[in-house]
């Protein structure tokens, strides 16, 4: 039988001095992005009553696309997520979530939804059949028998031609159409819509960027090719193996012209391990003690069990022996680009140390949300990763905070000298997934669960 575990961590008490660290990050400006990558995931979709367009709701607004050919030919950034969209019986309004639009140009329409007979985009205009999404199909009803029509993938909504002849719909992230009468699939809108990301990676020379397996183009924002990297070089560019690696308790270096060695260091479990842009050093996170007691609730007495030794450890990469350690654990772990740092997220937010002298430079709060996923170790569980990431600067002067409670759809950029909130970068309808900084620093790109990646300028550091 599996113990309860819970967070409960014994820290040293810090005994060296410290500057002055603050508490919280204060407000800072709102920055919007230079570029956006993807269009996002469609949600639902509405023929206009006189046939004229395709209105496609999406995670980041609304997409319109030529019902003959399914391609688009505007669209309206609404800043918010659009679960669904229909137009007016008579064409002159278009309802996005709860607001109410001008199709025309695009503005407030000014008018309240109740005030509209809205058309019923599930159905043909003469009311006489529906087209309800089921599982990987759509059901025609309204007919003297249901009609299935077959699609490979989920069915999100539909939508009729003006002529009752063709069904169009949301399917895993397409728009496809099908002839009503032989349920015969007619056409098909591929790789448009990019479905949730959850990386970022630069090319060297910062003209590309990769999320999955999808490459893009950065001067245009198109897709330009497709990445095909073995599974455990993903999170690489060139899908070259990384130098350092860790799965359950053991860490794996793997330098070039060096043998491959592994070795465990914490007993009990690591939250993140990282190298130094040196090569010379790595910083382990993790616990080493495991103490276990009887417990009691309303349901009866239990076995529980308490992490009551955890912390960061320094160790030198030629001897594998512990030089440092640090009374804190991080659930990321980042040098600074000099080595000198160590940044990261903690149980509290947002920590800064200068390691070789075992000093917090200073520490942010920023809430990382309450859940997180449990990895079992055989007889017990812990709470290994928390939500949210951590970039540097590749010039060491910022620190990017990304994907918790407190950030969600936004990034926060820190100086990293003082703890300075410099600037919110701003314009996801989702949480953040990952993110990176180009390699020369003048931009920083994050991928989100609404299925875009978004580009901001880096301010210049001084």
């Amino acid at each position: 039988m599996f113990k309860k575990v819970f967070l409960a961590i014994t820290l040293l008490p810090i005994l060296f001095p410290r500057a002055a660290l603050p508490a919280r990050a204060e407000a800072g400006p709102v920055t919007s992005s230079i570029a956006r990558l993807g269009t996002g995931i469609p949600t639902s979709i509405a023929a206009s009553p006189f046939g004229q367009a395709l209105a496609v709701g999406a995670s980041i607004g609304v997409w319109f696309l030529d019902p003959a050919s399914l391609q688009p030919f505007g669209f309206w950034e609404v800043g918010a997520w659009v679960n669904a969209v229909e137009y007016s019986d008579d064409g002159r309004y278009l309802r996005v979530n709860d607001t109410v639009y001008n199709p025309s140009d695009g503005s407030l329409a000014g008018v309240e939804i109740e005030q509209i007979a809205w058309a019923n985009h599930l159905c043909t205009l003469d009311g006489q059949k529906c087209a309800q999404p089921g599982n990987a199909a759509f059901i025609i009803t309204g007919l003297p028998r249901p009609v299935r029509i077959l699609t490979d993938w989920v069915s999100k909504d539909a939508t009729w031609s003006l002529d009752g002849r063709t069904l169009y719909g949301v399917v895993g992230g397409e728009i496809r159409a099908w002839e009503a009468a032989s349920r015969r699939q007619t056409k098909r809108l591929r790789d448009f819509f990019t479905g949730e990301l959850r990386q970022v990676l630069w090319s060297a020379d910062g003209a590309h960027i990769s999320s999955g397996t999808a490459v893009w183009d950065v001067d245009n924002a198109q897709v330009s090719g497709m990445r095909r990297c073995p599974w455990e070089n993903r999170e690489v560019f060139d899908c070259k193996p990384s130098a350092l690696s860790w799965s359950g308790q053991r860490v794996r270096l793997n330098l070039p012209g060096r043998a491959a060695r592994s070795f465990e260091p914490h007993h009990v479990v690591l939250t993140d391990a990282e190298l130094s842009s040196d090569g010379r050093f790595i910083a382990t996170s993790g616990g080493d003690v495991l103490a276990c007691y009887k417990a009691k609730d309303g349901h009866g007495v239990y076995d529980a069990c308490s992490v009551t030794a955890a912390s960061v450890r320094i160790w030198d990469v030629q001897s594998f022996t512990p030089l440092f350690e640090l009374p804190t654990v991080f659930y990321n772990l980042n040098f600074s680009p000099d080595g000198t740092l160590l940044i990261g997220h903690t149980q509290s937010g947002i920590e800064v140390w200068d390691w070789f002298n075992r000093w917090k430079v200073w520490e942010v709060g920023e809430d990382l949300g309450d859940q997180c996923p449990l990895a079992s170790y055989g007889y017990y569980y812990w709470c290994r990763q928390r939500p949210g990431g951590m970039l540097i600067s590749p010039n060491g002067h910022y620190a990017a905070s990304y994907g918790n409670a407190s950030t969600g759809s936004a990034v926060r950029l820190y100086r990293v000298s003082s703890g300075e909130l410099v600037t919110t970068f701003a314009g996801h309808t989702a949480l953040v997934t990952g993110g990176a900084f180009s390699l020369d620093g003048s931009r920083l790109a994050a991928s989100s669960l609404d299925g875009t990646i978004l580009i901001w300028a880096v301010p210049p550091s001084w």
